[in-house]
C-alpha cells in the first residue's frame, strides 16, 4: 500500500519538485500540496495523510507551532520536517513539539525516500550538517547541557546518535538493557528531550557522533532510529 503524503511547502517550485521524485519513486500518493498554515491544517483534518513533509519556513505559522497543531489535532500525526538554514534552537524546538523527522537541505533523494519511510513506520530520522565551532548559531548548540552528561551517559548519547537501540547499545557496552533505558531516561531529561530524534539532533549539533568518531555528518549515513525504542 502506497504511503500517502501531504506536502507543506510555500515555494510552487520545491512542492512540485518533491511531488515528482515522490511519483517516479514509487510507493507513496501525494494526496496533497499546501503553501501556508492554515490551509495545511484543513488538509491534514481532510486526507490524514501517512506522513506530512512540513517546511520549516511555512507561512502563518512558525515550525514549532504548526508542529504542535497537528499533534493536536492527531497525536499519530508523523511529520517529517524539511529544513534550509533555520537556527538550532528553532529545530530543536519543533522537534520538541512532536515531529518525528529532519532533513537538511544537504540530504539527497535517496535520504528524502527512506526518511518517509522511516517516519511513516512510527521511527525516527535526523539528517542535518554539524555547525561549526565559530559558526554563528554556535551559541545555540547544547554544548552546556552536555557536558553536565556523565562519561556513560555520553557513551549512550554516541550510540543513539550512530542510530543503536537500547538492545545494541547493551551489547556494545556490556551493560544489561535496564541499565542502558535508565541512563537513556535520565540523559533525555538532561537534555530535555522528548523523544530519540531530539536526542540524535541535539548530538548532532554539538559535534557528538556515533561510535565511529566521524567528523562531518553530511559524509556519514544518516540517523535513524526508532521512536519507540526504550
Amino acid at each position: 500500500m502506497a504511503i500517502r503524503i501531504l506536502i507543506a511547502e510555500g515555494h510552487r517550485m520545491m512542492r512540485d519538485g518533491l511531488a515528482s521524485i515522490l511519483r517516479q519513486a514509487g510507493g507513496f500518493e501525494v494526496v496533497a500540496e499546501t503553501s501556508e498554515a492554515e490551509e495545511t491544517l484543513r488538509a491534514f483534518q481532510a486526507w490524514r495523510p501517512d506522513v506530512v513533509l512540513l517546511s520549516m519556513g511555512l507561512k502563518g505559522a512558525g515550525a514549532a507551532d504548526m508542529v504542535a497543531l497537528l499533534v493536536q489535532c492527531n497525536a499519530a500525526a508523523r511529520i517529517l520536517l524539511l529544513a534550509a538554514d533555520e537556527p538550532r534552537q528553532k529545530l530543536n524546538e519543533a522537534m520538541s513539539a512532536g515531529a518525528l523527522g529532519l532533513l537538511s537541505q544537504a540530504a539527497t533523494e535517496s535520504d528524502l525516500l527512506e526518511a518517509i519511510g522511516v517516519v511513516a513506520r512510527g521511527g525516527s530520522y535526523v539528517f542535518t550538517p554539524a555547525v561549526p565551532a565559530n559558526h554563528p548559531q554556535a551559541a545555540a548548540l547544547p554544548k552546556a547541557l552536555i557536558e553536565q552528561l556523565s562519561p556513560r551517559e555520553r557513551d549512550v548519547l554516541r550510540l543513539i546518535a550512530d542510530g543503536k537501540k537500547s538492545k545494541e547499545i547493551a551489547n556494545l557496552l556490556s551493560l544489561e538493557v535496564e541499565t542502558v533505558r535508565s541512563y537513556r531516561k535520565t540523559m533525555m531529561k538532561k537534555l530535555g528531550a522528548s523523544n530519540a530524534a531530539t536526542v540524535t539532533l541535539a548530538a548532532v549539533a554539538a559535534g557528538v557522533m556515533g561510535a565511529g568518531g566521524a567528523s562531518n555528518p553530511v559524509a556519514h549515513p544518516p540517523r535513524a532510529t526508532e521512536r519507540n525504542d526504550s
